[in-house]
């Protein structure tokens, strides 16, 4: 099976766009990550389908990652609030107060989390080579893709696996930096040779975004490609490190956690929206998923 690499002038382009001291600083947290995968602490996805607000604090010997996709409102980083719209990428470094009060700016914004453990000398917290905030910066197909990437193989390793922390890091290496590297870094790899296999695969996920209650099976979302259920599974695995069937479960997941963190939902009616004969198997489903009941994750959500 043929995998696509990425881009060999993606090193030399991204040496342009930074200094020595922030390639090391980079550098040396994926080596730590490497070796104790156990330090990618959480990753975290969800829909945003109201107002989401949390007060401003910080975290030591932690840095964190949060995109926030198609969202609008206010971001606390820098001693300060800053009004966001469209894209926005935060990292909060250790001891770093950060905050947020967003709302969705369609039905399709979505909040993406990373947080990884640190220690004080680690050059990623003297450096800090990341921007504390990018608005609005533009192209973010690829690194969104990767970061849902991250998110499955998260959900389903039981415990810090090489696939995932290389996933981890690329996705990394995709957060944007400064605004011409958010422009021509991903537009490098967006335009990277992409097989019509792939491209019908990834487009194949909308059919499983269209109905989380319902997910379509492999052999319809075969046909659907016009590939076996054979080759359409093993190229699926291949681009997002699952089957589709735990992709499928994943994102009826995802969305029955950011449906609990809108509290105008009763319970019953995320159940039914999801397709769920009643709230005990419901209930059931998603604690054997997630280690706790619908009513604990909404009482205590802990996505950051």
């Amino acid at each position: 099976m043929k995998k696509q690499p990425i881009p060999n002038n993606l090193a030399a382009s991204l040496s342009k766009l930074s200094s020595p001291s922030d390639e090391r600083s980079i550098r040396d947290l994926f080596s730590q990550l490497f070796i104790s995968p156990s330090k990618l602490i959480q990753t975290f996805s969800y829909e945003l389908n109201n107002t989401v607000e949390f007060t401003p604090h910080k975290h030591s010997n932690q840095i964190q990652f949060d995109l926030f996709d198609n969202c609008v409102g206010e971001i606390y980083i820098e001693d300060k609030w800053h009004p966001i719209t469209g894209s926005t990428a935060m990292v909060a470094y250790p001891g770093s107060m950060h905050g947020y009060k967003i709302s969705p700016k369609n039905k399709h914004s979505y909040v993406y989390h990373i947080k990884i453990q640190t220690q004080k000398h680690w050059p990623v917290c003297k450096y800090k080579p990341w921007p504390e905030i990018i608005v609005d910066f533009g192209k973010k197909e690829t690194l969104i893709s990767t970061l849902k990437s991250v998110m499955n193989l998260s959900f389903f390793s039981k415990e810090k696996s090489i696939p995932l922390v290389l996933r981890l890091c690329e996705s990394l290496y995709l957060w944007p930096r400064t605004d011409t590297y958010s422009t021509s870094i991903l537009d490098i790899i967006a335009t990277a040779d992409q097989d019509s296999t792939d491209r019908r695969i990834i487009k194949s996920l909308e059919l499983i975004e269209r109905s989380p209650s319902l997910p379509p099976t492999q052999e319809e979302l075969a046909q659907a490609c016009h590939l076996s259920p054979r080759h359409f599974a093993r190229r699926f695995r291949a681009l997002l490190g699952c089957t589709p069937h735990e992709y499928a479960t994943a994102r009826r997941l995802q969305k029955a956690s950011s449906m609990l963190l809108d509290d105008r939902l009763k319970i019953y009616q995320i159940a039914e929206a999801l397709g769920f004969s009643s709230v005990g198997v419901f209930s059931r489903w998603f604690t054997s998923h997630t280690g706790q009941s619908p009513t604990n994750f909404r009482n205590h959500p802990n996505i950051i």
